[in-house]
C-alpha cells in the first residue's frame, strides 16, 4: 500500500536557492495518493472497500479497496460506500461501475470516462457532484445531464460510477 502515496513536492518560490516569488514556503507537508482513475480492471473483478480516507489534495474522499486478485488501490468515494462492502465486477448496484449503454433513464452518475476505449474518468469527479443519464441518442451515444446544467454526448461504451460523489459540501 505504500506504493501508492508518494512525497509532494513543495513549491517554495525558489529557484537555485534564490527567492524568484516572495511570500511562498512553509505549509504543510502532505502525502500525494496515486488514485486509480484508469479503472478497466475494476469493471471485470469484484473488489471490497477496505477503508474511506480523507485526502487533503482532492475535495471528495477516497475508497482504498482491494481487488479479488490482492490489489490495492485508491478509488473516489461514493455516496453509500462503507468498510468492508463488496461490488461485484459485472453485477450493477450503487457505487459499482458500469458500461452507460447498460444504465437506464434516470440513473445518477459520476467518474464518467471520455473515450470509447479509455476508462480514464474525466467528468463529475468533483466532492457531491452526479450526472444524470437522459437516455439513449441514436444507437452509439447517451446523453448525460453535467452538474453544469449543461447536456453532452457520451459514447455508449464509456464507463461511470454509478452514484453520487462523497464529502457532500
Amino acid at each position: 500500500m505504500s506504493s501508492l502515496i508518494l512525497g509532494l513536492k513543495q513549491l517554495t518560490g525558489r529557484c537555485r536557492g534564490r527567492i524568484i516569488v516572495r511570500h511562498r514556503g512553509g505549509g504543510v507537508k502532505n502525502k500525494y495518493r496515486l488514485i486509480d482513475f484508469n479503472r478497466s480492471i475494476s469493471h471485470y473483478l469484484s473488489y471490497k472497500v477496505i477503508e474511506l480516507r480523507y485526502d487533503p489534495n482532492r475535495t471528495v474522499n477516497l475508497a482504498l479497496i482491494l481487488y479479488s486478485t490482492g490489489i490495492f488501490s485508491y478509488i473516489g468515494g461514493s455516496v453509500g460506500m462503507a468498510r468492508n462492502m463488496v461490488f461485484g465486477g459485472p453485477i450493477g448496484g450503487l457505487g459499482a461501475i458500469q458500461f452507460l449503454k447498460s444504465l437506464r433513464r434516470g440513473i445518477l452518475v459520476n467518474s464518467v470516462s471520455l473515450g470509447n476505449f479509455t476508462f480514464n474518468a474525466v467528468f463529475i469527479r468533483a466532492a457531491g457532484t452526479t450526472g444524470l443519464v437522459l437516455g439513449p441518442y441514436f444507437s452509439s451515444y447517451m446523453l448525460v445531464k453535467l452538474p453544469s446544467k449543461k447536456h453532452r454526448l457520451f459514447f455508449s461504451y464509456c464507463t461511470a460510477f454509478i452514484g453520487q460523489n462523497s464529502n457532500n459540501l
